[in-house]
């Protein structure tokens, strides 16, 4: 049995995590929840539903998970000037509502990769 993650701290995603249990039960356990790279982050350019708004997210910008499509976690972020500061993490509803949101997709592969952190809180990531 695992013990239970520490809550409301940001924790590094180890690499082959989702081989505990369920690929696609563990993914959507990270739904609306915030990531951030652990470096810079370039995203390929993708077309049709997959299209990313964004080239690169730098490393420790935040971003929420807002769903999944197909093997996919959907993103939003903001950069610059809008980004929030360190300590204030935007809900799903806010950046939904933010005019400089923008959408794009990463692999659930590739967060697995283990190079990115995820912030276990209010609601706590249960992997076992």
């Amino acid at each position: 049995m695992l013990s239970p993650l520490p809550m409301n701290v940001w924790i590094l995603v180890p690499q082959g995590w989702p081989v505990l249990r369920d690929v696609s039960s563990v993914t959507m356990k990270f739904v609306f929840h915030h990531i951030r790279p652990l470096s810079d982050w370039r995203l390929a350019p993708m077309s049709g539903p997959f299209k990313n708004e964004v080239g690169v997210i730098e490393k420790q910008q935040v971003s929420m998970i807002a769903g999944i499509r197909g093997e996919f976690f959907v993103c939003h972020t903001l950069s610059g000037a809008a980004a929030p500061k360190a300590s204030r993490l935007l809900s799903a509803a806010e950046y939904a509502r933010h005019p400089q949101a923008k959408e794009w997709f990463l692999s659930w592969r590739n967060l697995y990769r283990g190079d990115w952190e995820v912030f276990n809180g209010p609601n706590p990531i249960d992997i076992r």
